[in-house]
This record gives C-alpha cells, sequence and structure tokens, in this order.
C-alpha cells in the first residue's frame, strides 16, 4: 500500500508520510482442512496419489501433511523400518505455484523430514519424530507396520512478518502438489504380513486478507512484504565422492544447505563414518568452513539445533546428515530466527566446493535453499523489513 501524501506542518514545512502498519497487524492466521483426503493400500510398487489443487486461502504460509498407516500383521511376521522410513512413504512429493514452475521438490518424504528438521521453521520442536503424534510401530505386534507423523511444506521463511507467503486466491489459478506413495519394499526391511492402509490428509495455513485500517484508523499495509518474494527448496545428487565436489546450478540467495550422505550403493549409517575429518567448504576464493573437525561438526549441531539425543533416535542426529546453518542465525543464535542479512549470493558462474577425504566413495544427496527476491534484486528492501 503507498504511504499516504505527505501534510504541511506549521511554518509550510512537509512532514514526513505516514507509513501504514505491518501486514501483519491488520491480518490473522488462519488454519484449515484443505480437504484432500485419499487412503491407498500400499503395494510392492510405487503408486501415485490425486494431484491436490490447493485451494484459495488468502496468503499461504505452509502445507502441513498428516499421513497415517493402519497396518495388519501376524505374531509370526517382525515388521522392522527401512533406513529412511516411515517417512519415505511419500516417494514423490512436487509443490508447483501457480505457472506451473517447482517451488519445493521433487523431494521425497524423508528429504521433507530433513528440511523441516533443520530449516528452522519452528521456534520449539523442529524434528517430527519428537513430536507426540508421532508413532512407528515395529515387531511381531499385530498393529506393527502401523506409523503417523505430520510434515510441513514450508512457503513463509520469515514468520515475523509474514515474508515469503504466497498470494493464493484464484480459483483459476492454482497451487498444487503432485505426489506418489512407495512401495512396500521402500518403507520397509520387513513388511507387515497381511495389509498396510495409508491415509494422506492436508492442511491449509495462511494470513487472511487485512483490514484497510487498524482498530485506531491507522492504515495497514494490504500484503505481505515483497509479495511473491519466493524460497525455493530441490535435491541434487553428487555420486561417488573421494575428495571433493563443486557444485553447480545453484541460483540465488542460498538460505541453506543440507548434505546428505551415503556411502555409494549403501547407508547413511555408513555415510556417516565415511564423513570427511575434516572437512572444508569453499565459496569463491574463501573457505566459509575450513578444515572444521568431524566431531566438532557433531557438537555443534547438538549445541545449536539441541539434538543430543542419539543418532536416529528423537531429538538426535541423523547419520550423514551435515547442515549450513550459518545462513539463518543473524538475529539470534537459533537457526530460522533471521534477517535476511546473511544469505550468500550465488549465481551459476559461482565457485562452491566441498572438500575433505571421504573414507570411501560417497553419494550426496543435497538439499539446497533458495530466496529470490521480488522485485527482481530487492536484497537490500527485503534486509531491512
Amino acid at each position: 500500500m503507498a504511504a499516504a501524501a505527505p501534510t504541511k506542518a506549521k511554518g509550510g514545512e512537509k512532514q514526513a508520510p505516514v507509513q501504514p502498519r505491518a501486514f501483519i497487524a491488520g491480518s490473522r492466521k488462519n488454519d484449515r482442512d484443505s480437504g484432500f483426503d485419499q487412503q491407498i493400500v500400499l503395494t510392492a510398487a510405487e503408486q501415485s496419489l490425486r494431484t491436490y489443487q490447493v485451494t484459495p486461502t488468502g496468503y499461504l504460509r505452509h502445507i502441513a501433511l498428516v499421513v497415517e498407516n493402519t497396518a495388519v500383521n501376524t505374531t509370526v511376521t517382525s515388521v522392522a523400518y527401512q533406513e529412511d522410513g516411515p517417512f519415505n512413504v511419500l516417494s514423490r512429493v512436487r509443490l508447483l505455484d501457480t505457472n506451473s514452475r517447482e517451488i519445493i521438490g521433487t523431494v521425497n518424504g524423508w528429504d521433507i523430514y530433513i528440511l523441516n528438521k533443520y530449516g528452522g521453521y519452528a521456534h520449539f520442536q523442529n524434528d517430527a519424530k519428537a513430536a507426540a503424534v508421532f508413532s512407528a510401530t515395529s515387531g511381531t505386534a499385530l498393529t506393527a507396520g502401523s506409523f503417523a507423523f505430520v510434515l510441513f511444506l514450508p512457503l513463509e521463511f520469515v514468520a515475523r512478518n509474514g515474508l515469503g507467503s504466497q498470494l493464493n486466491k484464484s480459483g483459476a489459478a492454482q497451487f498444487q502438489i503432485e505426489w506418489a506413495v512407495a512401495g512396500t519394499g521402500t518403507v520397509f526391511s520387513t513388511a507387515p504380513a497381511t495389509s498396510s492402509t495409508l491415509r494422506v490428509r492436508a492442511a491449509l495455513f495462511s494470513w487472511l486478507d487485512p483490514e484497510p485500517t487498524d482498530a485506531l484508523g491507522n492504515a495497514v499495509m494490504r500484503t505481505p512484504p515483497l509479495l511473491n518474494t519466493t524460497q525455493y527448496w530441490n535435491k541434487q545428487r553428487y555420486e561417488n565422492i573421494t575428495t571433493r565436489a563443486r557444485l553447480q546450478g545453484i541460483d540465488g540467495l542460498v538460505r541453506m544447505l543440507i548434505f546428505c550422505c551415503r556411502r555409494d550403493a549403501s547407508t547413511r549409517a555408513n555415510g556417516e563414518a565415511d564423513f570427511p575429518d575434516p572437512f572444508s567448504f569453499r565459496y569463491e576464493e574463501s573457505f566459509l568452513i575450513q578444515s572444521r573437525i568431524r566431531l566438532l561438526f557433531r557438537q555443534l549441531i547438538a549445541q545449536i539445533y539441541g539434538y543430543d539425543a542419539a543418532n536416529e533416535a528423537s531429538k538426535g542426529r541423523d547419520n550423514g546428515v551435515y547442515p549450513m546453518w550459518e545462513f539463518i542465525q543473524d538475529w539470534d543464535l537459533k537457526p530460522g530466527n533471521e534477517l535476511t542479512r546473511e544469505f550468500l549470493p550465488v549465481s551459476s558462474a559461482s565457485n562452491l566446493e566441498l572438500e575433505g577425504n571421504f573414507s570411501n566413495a560417497t553419494d550426496i544427496d543435497l538439499l539446497v535453499n533458495t530466496v529470490v527476491p521480488h522485485p527482481q534484486g530487492a536484497v537490500k528492501e527485503m534486509a531491512v523489513l
């Protein structure tokens, strides 16, 4: 909303224009059931879910994915999960904007679990495994193979002002989710003996249209700041790394990088053992991380995120997962409490390299989080919000 015209003070001097109050002062948060609700019986093969055309709601902040599996087992079958289970039951997820361009994707449910856990979107609890609603029953129980979890597809990345929220008002041009569910062999190392019935639902979190003025008549901004500023998440793969890898195809302001390491054709547990000691990360001609001792890297994750339980446990680190949180803690020390001033500007010509001696040939799935301001180049404006 444009500022009010300047007024004349006594003596003919012009007063500064009156600035409207922040968007969030006139808007209200809203969450609602999206109406998407699908049940599907898991088989050995991957299956597509219905494409979800996101319901218009106002200014979309994020989308919650509610996943529940009801299994029927026998006492002679001991159910066990694969390393990334049960989150990887969502085998493919793409969140598309109103022009059918990827905002998030293509990722799987475990990737979403990781970007939720380390991406700095919740103030208190970011680990889906630590939520009271999380469950994953294993062993020989008749309900073994049953599980439940909630994940989020994030759009807003600065909660104090709504930055990143997306205009979502049109029934003709809608956001959409394209997704699929995995076969039982992907989720389980030993599947339930009889059946698994998966239920997937979605909920929408938004800002409502603000009132033109607040209760005292002060003008209010009509949209979130820098509307159409967008954050993106995508996944890249680098294979058979032994000493170094140059990162490519990254363009925009880097908000976060998350390295997910697996020994080639093997597991994250082995990737945890193979991660370099020490590890370095080069940006252009300088090192942002220079010879960081592996044990120290693990300590910093525990210290900064609070994930100090055993690996793979609730509130514990994840084997082979090493995030770079340094770009999203310029408000205070908690990742996600950000002023956007430390995002890393990267173009296709930028030199980004990870370096270190991997104990074995390693594959890295790199989760890349970038921000593209709108209007293009409005970096200064974003950083003073």
